[in-house]
């Protein structure tokens, strides 16, 4: 199966990660299920490679917003969560 959606948590990178990672991140999704992807990030602010979360979706899942950080402060400042509001109406 070729999912719509991944979320992979505890990634502990840093902003100034993303520039290298992201690109080949999306290369493997895009190689391996055949499809475009994008990817939304929530990385730790408060501790340098803590936690972090990232969702990986095709772009034909039809996520219509994405957001992070939003339950509460340790949450935003630590990376803890991404949402997703999908067209069919569910929010993840």
């Amino acid at each position: 199966q070729k999912p719509d959606i991944t979320f992979l948590q505890e990634h502990k990178l840093q902003e100034a990660n993303l520039k290298k990672i992201e690109p080949e991140l999306l290369e493997v999704f895009n190689r391996a299920c055949q499809d475009e992807h994008r990817v939304i990030w929530a990385i730790s602010t408060a501790r340098k490679g803590y936690s972090g979360t990232v969702a990986v979706y095709r772009s034909s899942a039809g996520v219509l917003d994405t957001g992070v950080g939003e339950v509460d402060d340790v949450d935003r400042d630590e990376g803890r969560s991404v949402r997703l509001n999908l067209a069919c109406g569910i929010t993840v």
